[in-house]
């Protein structure tokens, strides 16, 4: 099942539904990633908004690349 994340809007591929998101969205890998690597971050309370990780959400398949490092890279032309 391919959901949406309602994060960034990415497909967010998943083998259930998690009771605790709007019809069609979950988490992707990415995000998740991202969000569990955060200093303030509570695996509890993160079970809890997105489920089980390799059910409810995919770990990616490579490693992130947060959004602020994207941010602050150098443009090229």
């Amino acid at each position: 099942m391919n959901l949406t994340c309602c994060c960034c809007g990415a497909v967010a591929p998943a083998f259930e539904h998690w009771h605790n998101r709007d019809t069609g969205f979950g988490l992707c890998g990415d995000c998740a990633t991202i969000i569990q690597s955060r200093p303030d971050a509570d695996p509890d309370q993160f079970r809890r908004d997105y489920g089980a990780r390799g059910i409810h959400w995919m770990p990616p398949v490579h490693p992130p690349t947060p959004l602020r490092a994207l941010s602050a890279a150098p443009r090229t032309r």
